[in-house]
């Protein structure tokens, strides 16, 4: 297999227990520990769709939110797609997470939680 040189890294927490978006106000939630997260590089030309299907989450259940850490262990929502949503036929190149995230002397990696939609 031939690999795009073009990758960006995603930094995927194992479980959804940092919830920024629980609470309505755009205030930051304090972690004192970081969850454990997994390490993975993604070609940029991937939809977000398929990132969701890779990582075992590909159905209408579920969706992806961008988290960004502001030190101090405060986290902020970013952006959330949902499976189904238009944005997830769209490229993580697209979304911002592109080959210049998560590389040495380049932007900070991309934090993501992947969780059920909430109703």
């Amino acid at each position: 297999m031939i690999y795009n040189p073009k990758q960006t890294r995603l930094h995927v927490f194992q479980s959804n227990d940092l919830t920024p978006w629980a609470d309505a106000k755009k205030r930051a939630v304090v972690v004192r520990k970081t969850p454990p997260f997994n390490i993975w590089e993604a070609d940029v030309g991937w939809t977000v769709k398929q990132l969701l299907e890779y990582l075992g989450k590909g159905d209408d259940k579920w969706a992806i939110t961008e988290v960004v850490e502001a030190g101090n262990g405060r986290w902020y929502r970013g952006s959330t797609i949902k499976h189904k949503d238009e944005r997830a036929a769209e490229t993580l190149a697209t979304q911002g997470w592109t080959d210049k995230r998560g590389k040495p002397f380049g932007q900070t990696p991309v934090w993501v939680i992947v969780h059920k939609v909430e109703d």
